[in-house]
């Protein structure tokens, strides 16, 4: 079976796609899918999706929401057993073919920060991890586990698509550059670096007015958002254009020279964490 929660919420396969509704079903498929092959506490599933009910009703309802998922495994061809319901965890037994989006950027990210992504090989892994992310896990809920996951995925996300910013300049695809900095920009809109990238690349182009337009974009973002302004680093970037620009003899290459800086992974390195103790505490 095939788990899609950062494109919609779907399970998927032999026979069909099937939609997961929004809600607490799709965080009990969550929970499964992030600790496939794991037994994973009855009565810590039951706080998480509806923390403050007597454990008596939210033992029944979860018994409900597990009926309901074997339902649509069913329906997308799978058999529903993959599902252990036993008197004090729940299981999923992962198929041989169990692929999940939350769990490859999980992994690729980890990969990325112990520096074991290094060949074309596994950047094209790195693509095809990021390809299809593009909303938040479970954006509408709100419970302790599903916001610490959310944050902890898109780190993980920022950290691949950094990676592969930096193997796709290396290369000179700019446009493939664009792409994954605007994804970037989508999963957080107040990363300066992101923003910083998109002027690199409008200074490229010469596109002077474009890269301004980019910059008053990141003013008004960090103003709104954080209440704070850019880097002086990202406005002397923008200065240097503009001196290029204004100077005709100025080589090309100084109308391409931007200022860029990598951001730190402790951050990234702790949000992921957080996911982890989040997954033992589940456990046990």
């Amino acid at each position: 079976m095939q788990w899609t929660f950062l494109d919609g919420t779907f399970v998927s396969g032999p026979e069909a796609k099937i939609p997961i509704p929004n809600g607490r079903l799709s965080a009990l498929a969550a929970v499964l899918v992030l600790h496939h092959n794991r037994p994973v506490d009855r009565d810590r599933i039951a706080d998480i999706l509806w923390e403050g009910d007597h454990p008596d009703n939210a033992r029944d309802r979860l018994n409900t929401m597990l009926w309901r998922l074997r339902t649509l495994i069913r329906k997308a061809g799978g058999t529903g057993t993959s599902l252990l319901n036993k008197r004090a965890y729940l299981i999923y037994e992962a198929e041989p073919e169990f692929a999940a989006d939350i769990v490859q950027v999980s992994e690729r990210a980890r990969q990325v920060m112990s520096g074991r992504a290094t060949s074309e090989a596994d950047m094209q892994a790195l693509l095809a991890s990021v390809g299809h992310c593009n909303m938040d896990f479970l954006p509408g809920a709100q419970d302790h586990w599903s916001i610490v996951t959310r944050e902890s995925l898109r780190s993980g996300l920022l950290v691949i698509l950094e990676a592969l910013l930096v193997h796709l300049r290396t290369q000179g695809r700019w446009g493939r550059v664009s792409e994954v900095a605007q994804k970037m920009l989508m999963l957080d809109p107040t990363l300066e670096s992101g923003h910083r990238q998109m002027i690199e690349l409008h200074g490229r182009r010469h596109d002077v007015r474009a890269a301004e337009r980019q910059y008053e974009v990141l003013q008004r973002v960090l103003k709104d958002r954080l209440d704070v302004a850019p880097a002086p680093e990202t406005a002397a970037a923008i200065d240097a254009l503009k001196i290029a620009r204004d100077t005709p003899d100025a080589p090309k290459q100084a109308k391409r020279r931007v200022l860029l800086t990598r951001p730190s992974f402790k951050a990234v390195e702790s949000a992921l964490d957080h996911l982890d103790a989040a997954r033992e505490k589940l456990l046990g």
